[in-house]
C-alpha cells in the first residue's frame, strides 16, 4: 500500500496484555513503528533497555495527547520507510480522549483481553467506544490456561459480544499464561528472540500474523470505500 497501515491495541483496563501485544508486534512484523500513547511509558522504557543491550529497536514515537495528531502526520510522511503502526493505548482511568483518539486513527482494533469476568465486562465497554467509530475489531485472549472452563467460557462470551457489536471476530489464537513471558520482558526481548523454538513464541507469532492479515484487510477496505465514496 501507499500509506501506513494502522493497529491500535486498547483496552479500557490496565493488565490485559496491551504492551506486551505491542512491544511483540513491533519486533515481529517487519518495516513497522510503535506509537506509545501510554503516559506511563511502558513500551518506550522497554525500548530504551533494548537500545543500552544492543539490540535492534523498533521507530518508536513517545507523546502525548496534546501533539499525538501531529506524531500521525510524522509516521504518514514516513510511509516509504515504515508499513505498519502499532498505537499502544493506555486504560481509561489515565486519559479516555487518548483511547477515542486512538481508535478514531485505526484502520483496525486489536483489543486482548484476559479470561476474567472483570476483563470481560470492561470488554463490553470498550466494544461500545469501538461501534461508535464503526471500527473493524479482533480480540485476543491473553494469559490464558489451555483447556480450562474459564478459556471456553469467555471464547462463548466473546463469541456474544461479536454477535452483538458486529464488525469483529475473536482471534484463533490465544496467548498463554506462560513464564518465557515473563522472562522475556526482564531481558527487554520479545519471546521469539528469548525462546525462538517456545509454545510462547509459537503463540505471539500466530497472534500477529493474524493481526497483520486482518489489518491489511481492514485498511485495503477503508481505502475502497473513500476512493468509491
Amino acid at each position: 500500500m501507499t500509506r501506513v497501515i494502522k493497529t491500535t491495541v486498547a483496552m479500557q483496563k490496565g493488565g490485559s496484555g496491551k504492551s506486551t501485544l505491542s512491544r511483540h508486534g513491533s519486533v515481529i512484523m517487519p518495516r513497522t513503528a510503535l506509537l506509545d500513547l501510554d503516559p506511563q511509558g511502558t513500551t518506550l522504557r522497554w525500548l530504551e533497555r533494548r537500545q543500552q543491550n544492543g539490540d535492534f529497536v523498533p521507530s518508536a514515537i513517545r507523546t502525548t495527547f496534546t501533539r499525538a495528531k501531529e506524531a500521525l502526520e510524522i509516521v504518514d510522511s514516513a510511509h516509504a520507510e515504515i508499513d505498519h503502526l502499532i498505537i499502544d493505548t493506555p486504560p481509561e482511568h489515565d486519559d479516555q480522549r487518548t483511547i477515542r483518539f486512538a481508535v478514531q486513527a485505526a484502520d483496525f482494533v486489536v483489543l486482548p483481553c484476559k479470561p476474567t469476568p472483570d476483563d470481560l465486562e470492561v470488554l463490553h465497554e470498550t466494544l461500545k467506544l469501538v461501534r461508535e467509530y464503526g471500527k473493524p475489531y479482533g480480540i485476543v485472549l491473553t494469559m490464558v490456561r489451555q483447556n480450562s472452563r474459564s478459556l471456553k467460557s469467555a471464547k462463548e462470551l466473546v463469541a456474544r459480544m461479536c454477535a452483538e457489536f458486529g464488525n469483529g471476530e475473536l482471534c484463533p489464537h490465544t496467548i498463554g499464561n506462560r513464564t518465557d513471558f515473563v522472562e522475556s520482558v526482564f531481558f527487554a526481548k520479545a519471546v521469539t528472540e528469548f525462546a525462538p523454538t517456545s509454545v510462547a513464541a509459537a503463540e505471539i507469532r500466530a497472534v500477529w500474523d493474524w493481526i497483520f492479515e486482518r489489518s491489511v484487510a481492514a485498511a485495503k477496505e477503508k481505502d475502497g470505500a473513500v476512493e468509491h465514496g
